[in-house]
C-alpha cells in the first residue's frame, strides 16, 4: 500500500489500482533477492578495511556508481521539493533499470573463483556492498520494512545506529560523480549486450548459457576506440570465452558496430 501511495502527488486525486499492490509486492521480493545474492557473493569480502579509489575500479563498477550518484542527487532534489513521487521514481528506474537488468547481470562472473584476478573480484564485491547500502536508504521512506530487514542483515553491525530509520539520508562519496567517460562507454556496452540477447534467442540460448565467442566488427575509427575500451568487459558481460574481431552481420544499436555469437 505504502509503495501503491507513492504514486499520489500532493493536490491530485489518485485512483487505487489492484495491478499498483502487485507491483509493490513485486519490488518486495526482488530487493530480497538481491540481499539473496550479496550473501551468496560476498564471501570473505573485509569491509572493515578501506575500499578501493573509485578510480582504480572496473570500469563497469565505475559505472554503476556514477550513476547511482546521479540517482541520489535527483531523489534527494524531488524531496528538498516535497515531490515524493519524483524520488520513488529516480530510485525504481536506477534499481530496475540499472541495477537489477544490468549491473547484476554484467558482474556475476565476477564474483566467483573463476574471476581474472582477485583485484577485478573485489571491485565487484565492494562496488556490490556500497551500492546496495545506498538503495536502502533511497527506498526506506517507501517501503520501510524490507529495507530494515536488509540493513539489519548486512550493515547493522557495522554501523552505529540501531535502525535504518535512524540513520542519515544517503549522501554518496563525490569521487563517484562525473565519471562521463566511464557511462557513456558502458551505455554503449550495455546497447550492445542487449543485441547479444537477441542473438541468443534466436538460437534459444539462455543468458546463463556460454559462448565460445563474442565477435565484433567495427566500420570506423570511432567504433575502433570503443571497442578497444570496452571488449573485455563486454566479454565477461556476455559470458563469452573469447572476444574475436571479425565479420558480423548483426546490428548491434551503437552507430559502427555489428555483432554476432558462437556457441
Amino acid at each position: 500500500m505504502r509503495l501503491w501511495a507513492t504514486k499520489g502527488r500532493i493536490g491530485t486525486d489518485l485512483r487505487y489500482n489492484e495491478k499498483d499492490i502487485r507491483t509493490g509486492r513485486k519490488f518486495a521480493v526482488k530487493l530480497w533477492n538481491v540481499g539473496r545474492f550479496l550473501s551468496l557473493n560476498l564471501g570473505d569480502l573485509d569491509v572493515s578495511a578501506p575500499p578501493p579509489a573509485p578510480g582504480e575500479r572496473d570500469i563497469v563498477d565505475r559505472w554503476l556508481l556514477a550513476h547511482l550518484a546521479g540517482t541520489t542527487a535527483e531523489a534527494t532534489a524531488a524531496f528538498e521539493g516535497h515531490d515524493y513521487m519524483q524520488a520513488h521514481q529516480a530510485a525504481a528506474r536506477m534499481f530496475w533499470s540499472v541495477y537489477c537488468d544490468r549491473y547484476l547481470e554484467m558482474i556475476k562472473d565476477r564474483l566467483g573463483q573463476d574471476a581474472s584476478s582477485e583485484q577485478d573480484r573485489d571491485s565487484a564485491r565492494w562496488t556490490l556492498w556500497e551500492s546496495f547500502r545506498v538503495l536502502l536508504g533511497l527506498f526506506a521512506p517507501f517501503a520501510p520494512f524490507v529495507t530494515e530487514a536488509m540493513y539489519q542483515q548486512f550493515y547493522r553491525a557495522r554501523e552505529d545506529a540501531v535502525s535504518l530509520h535512524l540513520t542519515r539520508w544517503p549522501a554518496v562519496d563525490d569521487r563517484w560523480r562525473g565519471d562521463r567517460p566511464a557511462v557513456e562507454a558502458v551505455d554503449q556496452l550495455a546497447v550492445i549486450l542487449d543485441a547479444t540477447r537477441v542473438l541468443r534467442s534466436g538460437q534459444r540460448l539462455g543468458n546463463s548459457a556460454r559462448l565460445s565467442q563474442l565477435i565484433l566488427q567495427a566500420h570506423d575509427a570511432e567504433a575502433t576506440l570503443l571497442l578497444d575500451q570496452i571488449a573485455e568487459p563486454l566479454r565477461v558481460a556476455a559470458r563469452a570465452e573469447a572476444v574475436v574481431r571479425g565479420s558480423a552481420d548483426h546490428p548491434s544499436g551503437v552507430a559502427g558496430i555489428t555483432v554476432g555469437i558462437a556457441v
